[in-house]
């Protein structure tokens, strides 16, 4: 069973407001923290903490070579996928997923092709949330 994920963007600067859905075999969640660190000469590095953390969201599937639409929502293929996520850089998206939403940035995109399913590509999407400006 795949997880059904929304995507909006907001639109603005280059990009129109847009929807796409996607099926999702993972979604995953995390945060990570992000000292800073200094190398010392013939020591152990000198770490300052300053509470820094950025939360992550992974969302892995996979993705066929062909495109559709549902009623205005974008049901992409792999290829429509590298070309948003393009123009992705400079605008907010809302991620939906079982009655949830947030607001976050792109942050990644990879792509794997295998030759046992030439028709279907498994993508990574990578998003960063928090307070956006």
């Amino acid at each position: 069973m795949a997880l059904a994920i929304t995507i909006s963007t907001a639109g603005g600067g280059a990009i129109a407001a847009t929807t796409y859905r996607l099926q999702a075999d993972t979604l995953r969640y995390g945060i990570e923290r992000s000292p800073l660190q200094a190398p010392l000469s013939g020591r152990y590095p000198f770490i300052i903490d300053l509470g820094q953390y950025k939360p992550r969201i992974i969302i892995d599937g996979i993705l066929g070579t062909t495109a559709g639409s549902d009623g205005g929502v974008i049901i992409p293929s792999f290829f429509n996928l590298v070309a948003a996520t393009l123009l992705w850089w400079d605008t907010s998206i809302t991620l939906s997923f079982t009655g949830y939403s947030e607001l976050c940035k792109f942050q990644s995109l990879q792509g794997t092709l295998t030759a046992a399913k030439e028709e279907f590509w498994v993508y990574s999407l990578t998003f960063v949330e928090g307070k956006i400006e």
